[in-house]
């Protein structure tokens, strides 16, 4: 339709720079290749005006569109704008940039358990799914790391980790989000690199684990040294603080002879780890308990903490070669803990506190040496 338009409005033109001149006097004669020239920049001017209609109408060739985009895109790889992209599995499935400046991981375990107890110990023999962790992970520009981690245990769905890290400057990263505390040896061991089924019951026990937070930590002198400062609400996983206060945890780790080429000390780790928070808040019914979940020691029903909670830590793991050895000791402390009486001069006010330890030993017997994972 818009071609025949043009054929309509050229026709009257032609005629008119065909026809001759009349008698009157209209100027210097036109030459015919004058004429010729004013009809094809007429000509011009209508095919681009009809380009510009088809492509305003969705008319345009979809293949010219197409050619035209990958010169756009060639020329923006080109000139550094743009990188490819590409996906594979390294142990976890992942897409990233040609510079690896860009990547997120889809990944998470589980694993399935079975408890059975003998019948004086009173605990229910079951199957069970232990953990199901789905995660993301990835970084954006390298420098800004993020995590997602969900709980899938017990028919239920919890953010388990929700972190951004950002680590421009090795040596003082800033991290938020929900995450772990700097506390423990034990607690802050991966599920995927535990050498046993159960973690220990001490830092199960002990350990603050989860809590929303915001962390100071990084590698001092290529590694030598590792610290981490948080502060956190103080009251777990998925909770908001019950007080105004904040708790405050902070963990140091040295590996002294990391730049050695001693087999036997290259591996040993040094740690220490203390947490501080004001709780004011109802401890009844808290428990502690064994591997397999029974309870050991419970709060009475009516005791509160009106005081501080600290902890203090200290660990070890010795690695040489694909053999281990690990121990950490733990104490934690409750101060001005109280049971509730009918008047004031009833309440019964206690300290409490309680400690442990544990020393395990492991060998992988397919032999890979387990000091390249840590230094």
């Amino acid at each position: 339709m818009l071609r025949s338009t043009l054929l309509h409005r050229l026709a009257p033109l032609t005629f008119l720079l065909a026809a001759p001149l009349g008698a009157q006097d209209l100027g210097p004669p036109v030459s015919t290749e004058e004429r010729i020239r004013a009809l094809e920049d007429t000509v011009r001017r209508q095919a681009q005006k009809i380009e510009r209609l088809e492509a305003a109408s969705g008319e345009t060739d979809p293949a010219r569109i197409e050619a035209a985009v990958d010169r756009y895109l060639e020329t923006k790889e080109d000139e550094g704008e743009l990188t490819k992209l590409t996906a594979g599995w390294d142990g976890k499935f992942f897409v990233k940039s040609e510079d690896d400046a860009f990547r997120l991981e889809i990944g998470g375990y589980g694993d399935t358990s079975g408890r059975f107890f003998q019948r004086e110990y009173g605990g229910v023999d079951t199957w069970y799914f232990r953990e199901v962790r789905p995660h993301l992970y990835g970084y954006l520009w390298k420098d800004c790391e993020f995590k997602l981690q969900l709980g899938l245990e017990a028919s239920s769905v919890r953010m388990m980790d929700g972190w951004i890290n950002l680590r421009h400057i090795p040596e003082a990263q800033l991290k938020f989000g929900q995450f772990k505390q700097p506390f423990g040896l034990d607690q802050l061991t991966g599920t995927e690199v535990l050498e046993f089924a159960e973690r220990s019951i001490l830092g199960k026990n002990f350990a603050p684990s989860r809590d929303p937070s915001v962390q100071l930590h990084g590698k001092l002198f290529e590694g030598l040294i590792e610290y981490a400062a948080a502060v956190s609400n103080g009251d777990g996983l998925n909770a908001g603080d019950s007080n105004d206060e904040k708790d405050f945890a902070g963990r140091v780790v040295v590996t002294p002879f990391k730049k050695t080429e001693n087999w036997w000390v290259k591996g040993l780790r040094l740690g220490g780890n203390a947490t501080h928070g004001v709780q004011g808040k109802s401890l009844g019914g808290r428990t502690f308990l064994t591997a397999g979940d029974s309870a050991w020691f419970r709060f009475a029903s009516g005791v509160e903490s009106v005081s501080t909670l600290d902890r203090v830590g200290a660990d070890f793991a010795w690695y040489v070669g694909p053999a281990s050895i690990k121990g950490e000791w733990n104490r934690l402390t409750y101060d001005d803990l109280v049971l509730r009486g009918a008047t004031r001069a009833q309440d019964v006010r206690r300290d409490f506190l309680a400690d442990g330890y544990y020393v395990s030993a492991s060998y992988l017997l397919t032999g890979e040496d387990r000091t390249a994972a840590v230094v």
